[in-house]
């Protein structure tokens, strides 16, 4: 599941890695879905987009469970990449069709020193992206309900809107 920026590290890591691949995308707009074709080459993709302009209308987490509902998925590995209220609402949907140890989250954090001393990049159970991520399997770290903002703060948007009315915590 790749949604917004974070469909570029799912195209490299599905260039890279052997085996059949199945592709679940999302974007705010038709106009964010990005590498549509060379993913399509590499195995079947569904999209949605949240206003409807491309594919389901709607957030990509409902898309990743319509298609895991109605595909045989036993045995697959699972790779998250976007927004952290995206990679949630896959978590959740995931841990239905797999252990946690096959879930794998692609965590973004903003770092400051890249070496793991000032820990701005840490995870809940305390691993730090620089340098123990940042891939984690869903049994270290779990999605949360919130994204951040450029400094690294916290934005609690609990409709997943993204507009007026998000909540900047630190």
């Amino acid at each position: 599941m790749g949604a917004g920026c974070g469909i570029a590290p799912v195209m490299h890591a599905a260039e890279h890695h052997p085996g059949p691949k199945r592709f679940v995308l999302g974007a705010v707009t038709e106009d964010e879905l990005t590498y549509i074709e060379r993913l399509r080459a590499l195995g079947p993709l569904d999209v949605s987009t949240d206003d409807g302009s491309a594919g389901y209308q709607g957030y990509v987490g409902d898309l990743l469970e319509e298609v895991l509902e109605r595909e045989d998925v036993e045995g697959a590995l699972y790779f998250n990449c976007g927004p952290e209220v995206a990679m949630a609402a896959a978590d959740r949907v995931e841990r239905r069709f797999a252990p946690a140890g096959d879930i794998y989250h692609l965590v973004e954090r903003v770092t400051s020193c890249a070496i793991g001393i000032c820990g701005k990049c840490s995870i809940p159970n305390g691993k730090r992206l620089c340098i123990d991520g940042p891939v984690f399997t869903a049994a270290e770290f779990t999605p949360d309900e919130y994204t951040r903002d450029k400094t690294g703060r916290k934005i609690i948007d609990p409709h997943g809107s993204g507009g007026p009315g998000c909540k900047t915590v630190v």
